[in-house]
């Protein structure tokens, strides 16, 4: 026994024909994207780029106290190992306004 040849189909016509058969209407399956090599990365920062973060953040000058140290406290948290308190102080002082 020989297979007739299927020019012009594709694999999804059979299952569509196949479902039209049973009386229940052609599945959509969506194929999801695949992520591209580098996208996982795409978000990381190293310990050098977190400190340059650290290191260039200075107070605003409509920014409070509280809510600059809020946000430092929070680049300081990017590290795998956490600063040592003594150090966090000494790059916000450096970061605040003369004025306080």
């Amino acid at each position: 026994m020989r297979w007739p040849q299927a020019s012009g189909l594709r694999s999804g016509d059979f299952a569509a024909s196949r479902s039209e058969e049973q009386g229940s209407a052609p599945s959509s399956r969506v194929i999801p994207k695949q992520p591209k090599a580098g996208d996982r990365f795409r978000g990381f920062q190293t310990k050098y780029d977190i400190m340059q973060d650290l290191l260039q953040r200075e107070q605003q000058a409509s920014e409070e106290v509280n809510d600059y140290i809020h946000h430092m406290r929070q680049l300081a948290s990017r590290f795998q190992k956490y600063l040592r308190d003594r150090e966090l102080v000494k790059i916000i002082n450096r970061g605040l306004k003369e004025s306080v």
